[in-house]
C-alpha cells in the first residue's frame, strides 16, 4: 500500500503544470508548518508565497457552511488571486477542508491559473505509485525510507489489533 503526502502530490501536480507556485491557506497559525514542509522538500526556489484567505476563517466554520459556500468560495478565489499577483501560475489550496471545498464546487482555475485538486490529487498519486511497481518495479527507496525494525512493526501490528 503506497504512502503518499497530500502536499507533496499537490505540489508535484503543480509542477507540472506551472514553475512557480503559490499555496492559499485558511489559518495564519498553519503557515509555519506549510512553510516547514516548502523547506523540507526543497520547493523553496518554486514558492512564490504562502498566502491567508481574507477574513479569520476557521476550518470548523468552512466545515460548518459547507452546503453554502458562496461567501468561502469568493475569499478563496480572492486569495488566488492574492497568489497570483505574488507570482503564482499554479496554486494550492493548503489545508483538506479548503482543498475539499474548491474540488466539490469545480474550483479548476482562476484567471487562467489552475487551482490543484488538493484531495483527488493525493488519490491519483497513489494509484500511480502502484502501477508503477506492478508495471516497471520503481518503488519508494529502503535507502531514504527504511522499513520500521521488526519491534516497531510487532508494535503497530499488536496497536492495530487491539493489543
Amino acid at each position: 500500500i503506497p504512502v503518499v503526502s497530500m502536499p507533496e502530490a499537490s505540489f508535484m501536480a503543480a509542477s507540472m503544470s506551472a514553475p512557480r507556485i503559490g499555496l492559499v491557506t485558511l489559518n495564519k497559525l498553519v503557515i509555519p508548518f506549510i512553510e516547514k514542509s516548502i523547506s523540507l522538500h526543497k520547493w523553496k526556489e518554486r514558492v512564490s508565497g504562502v498566502h491567508l484567505i481574507e477574513g479569520d476563517v476557521s476550518e470548523a466554520e468552512l466545515d460548518a457552511n459547507f452546503g453554502s459556500p458562496g461567501p468561502y468560495l469568493d475569499r478563496l478565489v480572492s486569495g488566488v488571486r492574492k497568489a497570483i499577483a505574488a507570482g503564482a501560475q499554479a496554486v494550492i489550496p493548503a489545508e483538506g477542508v479548503l482543498g475539499v471545498m474548491a474540488a466539490e464546487n469545480g474550483l479548476t482555475e482562476v484567471d487562467g491559473v489552475p487551482v490543484i485538486d488538493a484531495i483527488g490529487t493525493p488519490i491519483l498519486f497513489a494509484e500511480l505509485a502502484v502501477a508503477l511497481k506492478a508495471r516497471t518495479g520503481i518503488a519508494q527507496s529502503r535507502v531514504a525510507y527504511p522499513l520500521p525494525s521488526e519491534e516497531a512493526r510487532k508494535l503497530l501490528t499488536g496497536l492495530h489489533n487491539g493489543g
